[in-house]
């Protein structure tokens, strides 16, 4: 589903394209393939909760007059019961680190403390950084995907197709300073959505809305009829993400589905 939506990105996305009235016909969906899935978590909302995070950590540190200076990541866990992380999930957590915190470094695999009860390891560990950075301790647990694919039953000179990707993630983050004291411990969970509307007509293929409901939301597309009687694609800067999830009865089945698997496994 990942790659399917960055080919649609890829081919369809033109912001130059004119294209008629019709396109604005009323749709109605018909889902054709759900699917769920746990396993590594995505770049995609990794990115969002360390956003959120840093903007957590600069909003105390600010208040309580503590200068905001770059983080150390010294120990990196995945699971609910924290076990070293994977090299895969490693190169996930760089590029997410990469896009909302460059100026953070993670530890080679070697330096990197083995346990986040190894207190002794932690409070060396930030001896080491000094007082120029902050050490982090990271542990992420919970990630899943969930993709839906829908088609427009709608039909008329043109077919709509709308393509759906959440993914879910939990993240704990601890922040110490050169002593070794946490100075901020936070967990937050987010689940952030994209939704793609290609079309295509027999003039070509095309994206008419995108939809990413993060910490940062956006969305792109047809603006007001213009003269001649044509939208164009145009980013709506009054945009404003009405849930964090799309209420889509797609997505509470799977998250049933999923609830009942946890309990079984309980």
């Amino acid at each position: 589903m990942k790659h399917l939506i960055i080919i649609i990105l890829s081919l369809m996305l033109s912001g130059a394209v004119s294209l008629s009235a019709c396109t604005m016909e009323p749709s109605i969906w018909q889902t054709v393939e759900a699917i769920d899935s746990e396993d590594d978590p995505g770049v995609f909302a990794l990115s969002d909760a360390l956003y959120q995070l840093r903007e957590k950590l600069t909003k105390e540190l600010s208040a309580c007059n503590m200068p905001v200076q770059p983080l150390t990541f010294v120990g990196i866990f995945y699971g609910d019961t924290p076990t070293e992380m994977s090299s895969s999930t490693r190169q996930i957590l760089e590029q997410a680190t990469e896009i909302v915190w460059n100026d953070a470094r993670i530890l080679p695999p070697a330096e990197l403390v083995r346990s986040p009860q190894d207190f002794v390891a932690l409070q060396k560990a930030a001896e080491a950084a000094g007082k120029e950075s902050y050490t982090a301790l990271l542990q992420i647990s919970g990630a899943r995907s969930s993709s839906i694919s829908q088609i427009d039953l709608n039909f008329w000179l043109y077919q709509l197709y709308r393509c759906v990707l959440r993914e879910e993630i939990k993240v704990l983050l601890r922040v110490a300073d050169s002593e070794g004291t946490a100075i901020f411990i936070d967990e937050i969970a987010v689940s952030p959505t994209i939704i793609v509307d290609p079309m295509l007509s027999p003039v070509g293929g095309y994206i008419i809305r995108l939809e990413k409901n993060t910490a940062s939301p956006l969305m792109v597309d047809f603006g007001p009829l213009e003269d001649g009687g044509e939208h164009v694609l145009r980013f709506n800067d009054a945009f404003r993400q009405p849930s964090p999830t799309p209420p889509m009865k797609e997505f509470q089945q799977i998250q049933r589905s999923g609830d009942s698997r946890n309990a079984a496994d309980n």
